[in-house]
């Protein structure tokens, strides 16, 4: 019996030895071990070149397909490289879920595939749009000069009109889609006043919640909570009240969302700072980066950023695991593993792939 249980440690003994082999030659620690075994480095594999203008304004990534836009027409490509639709675009237009388009006082509605859903009239002169969930939010003025919002769902029907008097930013449906919120802007007393408006779908006011002498930048509505950054500050509001908030020392360059966290990119005297942070206002990463950087995408709990020659991803634990080098980068999107990036007069499609 003895002997039998000697004959079985050996094999445990060699693996022991091994790990710690391994551990000095990589280093001699634990975490440079962990980060050799979980490597999950990646690199970008060209797939196609999509010769376009030099004046995009917006990509949006669907599935196998991608769309783009400027001031004349939205296109639509496959990721191999090859069109599969094209429309004029003669006044404004938003591409999400689905595909808006106005003119003057219409908005006509298209699906992925280009298909005329819907077309509606509103007799107002709309001033912007914004899709959110499925719901398109359309800024107009009427014949008495007006500032209203008409809120229209995914089959063109208007389901609540709200008349604001200050001129209205961002608008945002919740998740339950039982109410929304709006953004807006004005002056009184001569000092600048940012307003958060939030409404039932029916169109009562809930609660509305005022900032005098701050600027809403950026804001994220999920669940019920709002969190709002201002030139000033961070804050989180539940039911129109401060749940949480911080003085920013810094400019929020970009903020995106994901799974309960919010990445904001910061600026200060020259240099970015990544902070990621969650629902009770705890900071969980805060990261120091040697180069500015103007834009953030948040795909899988990875973090992208970029600037004008570099795309870098890290992981939501500051690790950098991807980086990409290319002059006159104007913007990039990305989704799963593809990753679009948007230079002078090329759309660059890429796949991410596991680096050799």
């Amino acid at each position: 019996m003895r002997k039998t249980r000697k004959k079985q440690k050996k094999p445990l003994m060699f693996f022991l030895l091994l790990i710690v082999l391994i551990i000095i030659f990589f280093g001699g620690s634990f975490k440079n071990l962990y980060e050799l075994i979980t490597n999950e480095d990646k690199t970008a594999k060209e797939v196609a070149s999509i010769d376009v203008s030099n004046n995009i304004k917006e990509i949006k990534l669907f599935g196998d397909d991608l769309l783009f836009r400027n001031d004349k027409t939205i296109k639509s490509y496959h990721l191999n490289g090859k069109i599969n639709w094209s429309k004029e675009v003669k006044d404004l237009s938003e591409l999400n879920n689905n595909i808006y388009i106005s003119d003057n006082s219409e908005i006509s509605s298209f699906d992925i595939d280009g298909n005329l859903l819907w077309k509606i009239n509103t007799n107002k002169r709309i001033m912007s749009m914004i899709e959110d969930k499925g719901y398109l939010f359309v800024f107009t003025k009427n014949k008495k000069d007006l500032l209203q919002i008409d809120v229209i769902d995914e089959f063109g029907n208007t389901i609540s009109n709200v008349v604001i008097d200050k001129k209205p930013l961002l608008a945002y449906m919740n998740k339950d889609k039982k109410s929304f919120i709006v953004t807006t802007l004005g002056v009184e007393d001569n000092t600048i006043v940012s307003e958060i408006l939030a409404y039932k779908l029916d169109g009562s006011k809930v609660y509305s919640y005022s900032l005098k002498d701050e600027i809403i930048e950026h804001l994220v509505f999920e669940d019920k909570k709002i969190i709002a950054t201002t030139d000033k500050k961070i804050l989180s509001l539940q039911n129109g009240k401060v749940f949480w908030e911080k003085d920013l020392k810094s400019i929020v360059v970009d903020i995106d969302y994901y799974n309960n966290y919010y990445y904001l990119l910061l600026s200060n005297e020259g240099k970015n700072r990544l902070e990621i942070i969650d629902n009770k206002g705890k900071v969980i990463l805060n990261k120091q980066l040697n180069k500015k950087y103007d834009k953030i995408i948040v795909n899988k709990e990875k973090i992208y950023l970029k600037n004008n020659k570099k795309i870098i991803g890290f992981t939501n634990k500051g690790k950098e695991f991807f980086q990409y080098k290319k002059d006159n980068i104007m913007d990039f999107a990305i989704k799963d593993e593809s990753l679009i990036i948007y230079t002078n007069y090329n759309l660059l499609v890429y796949k991410l792939v596991d680096e050799n």
